[in-house]
């Protein structure tokens, strides 16, 4: 049973990580690859067409960019990146 209000989530999709630009940089991906928006979601994503991390740089500062990262591991995991500053920006209610 599931208490009032709270949401039934598919615990097999796929899910991500939200980080700034220097925090992508800071893990040091194996590869970073462009995820159009229907393949946000779609766990059989595959891999698409290598991005530059500068590229990539100049694109989150007009707007978040949805990502696959090749993890060490080999794992293709999905990361929103955002602009340095961007969480700085939110008003604390938006993320508590």
């Amino acid at each position: 049973d599931t208490p009032h209000g709270a949401l039934r989530l598919n615990p097999h999709a796929p899910s991500g990580f939200w980080c700034d630009f220097d925090e992508l940089k800071a893990a040091k991906p194996q590869s970073v690859y462009t995820l159009s928006k229907p393949q946000w979601l779609d766990p059989a994503t595959d891999r698409r067409q290598e991005l530059d991390l500068k590229a990539l740089g100049a694109q989150v500062e007009s707007a978040p960019q949805c990502v696959g990262v090749v993890t060490d591991d080999g794992q293709l995991q999905r990361w929103f990146i955002v602009r340095r500053g961007w969480f700085d920006d939110l008003e604390p209610e938006a993320i508590s």
